[in-house]
């Protein structure tokens, strides 16, 4: 350790004024070593401090009189005490760190200095990459996001589940993009906005003339829904895919599978054959059409007769394609 308690170099004899420059020599050398800065009485801005205690960091005085870390001692990684900024021009493009609370926690913040999927205002465009690994992007008046695949077509994103389980992709072949391993889905509410009940995964649902609600936010297209009741229903609006987990202001929200691949329910003892076209059978499973036109009342078409799912009332779900909107 070597620290001088200030930058004087005291009158004396020969030896002791050799002996304090030699000490303060020692001290500018090591940057002031040591596990503490008491030894250092005087401290001036942008001093320098090797701070070996447990911070093992090498820190500057700053303009207001207080250490700020730059460097470990130790790796020689950059340190930034809360927040690492970078400015260009003066000014700010990225900072990493900073915390912008339930709006993504400590970030990688460029150009912007709050969650961009969340302002309003022009001026704070830019992007975010939370520590948990979202991407939140807002440009204005432009697309947020560029992809460019060169020399060969082929995937440009892949959707996996645990790391290692395909679930789709967005890909492009011969000029044509494509979205595999999807189908279209749309929110919806029960009548009344009512609470959660027990619906099972590809119950056919039914158009009602109520349109959701979300508080002051608007909506002129997203109706309300039921389970089918009527046989043949020429309002279906598609099947029950499941509850929105994902929102905790608006719990009663649920998602409908409207056109795609997905699966469908059938009631216990209704056999269905490959290639069926299928309709609401009134108790919110679906049953073969008589004939092999598509109507109004036309939900799905059967895929294959691998049986997906069995339920605790026989009923059953099967792969289809919805076509129901």
């Amino acid at each position: 350790m070597a620290q001088a308690s200030d930058s004087t170099v005291d009158n004396g004899t020969g030896a002791a004024v050799r002996s304090d420059i030699n000490a303060r020599f020692a001290a500018l050398f090591s940057n002031h070593s040591g596990s503490t800065d008491t030894a250092m009485v005087t401290k001036t801005a942008y001093q320098t401090w090797a701070d070996n205690s447990s911070a093992q960091a090498l820190k500057l005085r700053t303009a207001a009189n207080a250490w700020t870390p730059l460097r470990g001692l130790v790796d020689g990684a950059v340190l930034g005490e809360t927040e690492l900024k970078f400015r260009v021009d003066g000014t700010q493009r990225l900072s990493i760190g900073k915390d912008v609370g339930s709006s993504g926690g400590k970030s990688i913040l460029v150009k912007t200095t709050v969650n961009p999927f969340e302002t309003t205002d022009q001026s704070l465009e830019g992007l975010q990459i939370t520590d948990r690994g979202r991407l939140n992007i807002a440009i204005n008046n432009g697309f947020c996001l560029g992809l460019n695949r060169l020399a060969t077509d082929g995937n440009y994103i892949r959707f996996k589940r645990d790391g290692n389980t395909d679930e789709g992709n967005i890909v492009v072949s011969g000029g044509t993009v494509s979205l595999t391993g999807a189908h279209l889905s749309r929110w919806s509410q029960l009548p009344g906005n009512a609470d959660r009940i027990e619906i099972k995964r590809g119950t056919v649902l039914t158009n009602l003339d109520e349109m959701c609600e979300w508080g002051s936010e608007d909506n002129e297209q997203l109706n309300r829904m039921s389970v089918s009741t009527v046989e043949g229903d020429v309002n279906v609006a598609g099947v029950f895919q499941g509850w929105d987990d994902d929102d905790d202001v608006y719990t009663k929200d649920f998602y409908c599978a409207m056109t795609g691949d997905f699966v469908i329910r059938v009631s216990q003892g209704v056999t269905i054959a490959r290639g069926d076209l299928l309709m609401s059978a009134g108790d919110g499973t679906a049953k073969p059409q008589a004939d092999d036109i598509v109507r109004s009342k036309t939900i799905a078409k059967v895929t294959s007769t691998v049986v997906a799912t069995t339920y605790a009332d026989g009923s059953y779900c099967v792969p289809c394609v919805l076509m129901a909107c």
